[in-house]
């Protein structure tokens, strides 16, 4: 987030992606997968993703900001 309130977009993205390539490598970390019941998740994936909706819907890239919300803001 830091990287996006300086205008480092570019780093910002890389940051969001890799957010969220981390929650889909490990769904368990997230509260996403079954089979682990700790309460220690990772709570930052939808604060990424509507982060990067954001930084994608303002460089006009609308089609891959709706394939981002609809994998990881939707209920």
């Amino acid at each position: 987030r830091a990287f996006h309130e300086l205008k480092l977009h570019g780093l910002a993205a890389r940051c969001y992606c890799d957010c969220l390539e981390v929650a889909d490598r490990h769904p368990a970390w997230t509260g996403q997968g079954g089979g682990n019941r700790e309460k220690k998740h990772l709570h930052v994936t939808r604060q990424a993703a509507h982060n990067y909706t954001l930084l994608l819907r303002a460089n006009g890239s609308n089609d891959e900001a709706y394939t981002v919300m609809a994998k990881y803001l939707t209920l």
